[in-house]
């Protein structure tokens, strides 16, 4: 049985979830990743495909555009 790599839980739910790079200090936000959630803890694994696919798509066009805040923790 598979367990939470965070929290050793065995629970996770199906979902989708939107997720940041930074690759060489450019930012990449890649929506809609298929992902296990750990009920517990709320960690997100991913498999082999998709980790690949996003490897796969980081480097090509992007569909779109964005902007966004940058904060640091001082």
């Amino acid at each position: 049985m598979e367990q939470c790599t965070n929290c050793g839980s065995s629970e996770f739910t199906e979902g989708k979830v939107n997720k940041v790079f930074n690759i060489d200090g450019e930012v990449i936000v890649v929506d809609n990743v298929p992902a296990k959630i750990c009920k517990k803890c709320g960690d997100e694994s991913f498999s082999r495909d998709t980790l690949a696919h996003i490897q796969s798509i980081i480097y090509g066009k992007p569909k779109k555009y964005i902007k966004a805040k940058a904060f640091e923790n001082a």
